[in-house]
């Protein structure tokens, strides 16, 4: 089956500066808007000679997005078989190419993209990241696959016990709220210091009861990961006692289905992506208006 991706374009650097002036984030992402093209070509992977570039772009300044296709370039070694001879022959292995199409949404500050062999969500994510970074001069930017938060507690229920957890996060884009949201404590400090993106790690002994997942801590940043702003990983044992690793990324993403006769399409692609960024939020409002009848 096929599947269209999503990822959360976030605003780092200067985050705090947005949260006391919001209409830079639209200044910040009309730059992103006007300077994204198709004449860049990036190297994104050193070791592996890997180049990626946007083609096909088109752009709509009343709707604010962007659709075209993400393509990357790389060298290989294959070989073609001629059935007559019975014999193989080297191809040319320079510029070989997959591509992917992708619609990215700025106002909801949303990419929409699918996949192919070869090129799968994470690294489309990781040159998508590094494409827009290299139109902006000043400003970075963090791009998170947002994933399902069902998928991730049915994972964390694989666990007997959960001995490590590692996350990343970085500011959401929104404002000073969503972050004291997440962490209601630490909003002083972290402004204080200028951290723009926080890793932390919680690891128990071999002997204790493993970590308490069900805390309040990791609830928002469960929650804060399905949104699009980091990932969790997590390590322990399953309920054979067997080794058991997680990452949220590669096992819980969100996505929704695509017919595979659509999947390379940048038309169905623009479409279905735009239609499946109105679901999500639905379902995120739907889910937040639950937290707070909870509270009250």
């Amino acid at each position: 089956m096929s599947y269209m991706y999503f990822g959360k374009v976030n605003i780092n650097s200067n985050i705090f500066e947005v949260y006391n002036n919001p209409s830079k984030i639209g200044e910040i992402l009309k730059y992103l808007f006007e300077a994204i093209d198709q004449e860049k070509r990036l190297k994104v992977d050193e070791k592996n000679n890997i180049w990626a570039k946007f083609i096909n772009i088109e752009k709509d300044y009343a709707k604010q997005y962007i659709s075209g296709r993400i393509v990357k370039i790389f060298e290989d070694d294959i070989e073609t078989y001629d059935a007559i001879t019975d014999d193989v022959s080297p191809l040319p292995n320079k510029d070989l190419a997959k591509s992917v199409p992708f619609f990215f949404d700025l106002r909801n500050e949303i990419v929409v993209f699918t996949t192919t062999n070869g090129f799968r969500s994470g690294k489309v994510i990781d040159y998508f990241n590094k494409l827009i970074n290299s139109y902006s001069k000043d400003i970075k930017f963090e791009v998170f696959l947002m994933q399902n938060i069902k998928e991730i507690k049915e994972q964390i229920s694989k666990f007997k016990k959960i001995s490590r957890v590692e996350y990343t996060l970085v500011p959401p884009n929104s404002n000073k709220d969503d972050f004291m949201d997440l962490f209601p404590h630490d909003y002083d400090e972290i402004t204080e210091i200028g951290a723009t993106k926080i890793e932390q790690s919680f690891s128990t002994s071999a002997k204790g009861n493993g970590v308490n997942i069900a805390s309040r801590l990791f609830n928002r940043v469960i929650k804060a990961v399905s949104m699009g702003y980091g990932i969790i990983k997590l390590s322990g044992k399953n309920k054979e006692n067997a080794k058991l690793d997680i990452t949220s990324e590669e096992t819980a993403p969100y996505k929704e289905y695509i017919p595979e006769t659509q999947k390379n399409s940048i038309t169905e692609i623009k479409e279905r992506g735009r239609a499946g960024i109105v679901t999500l939020l639905a379902n995120r409002e739907k889910n937040n208006n639950r937290l707070i009848d909870r509270k009250k």
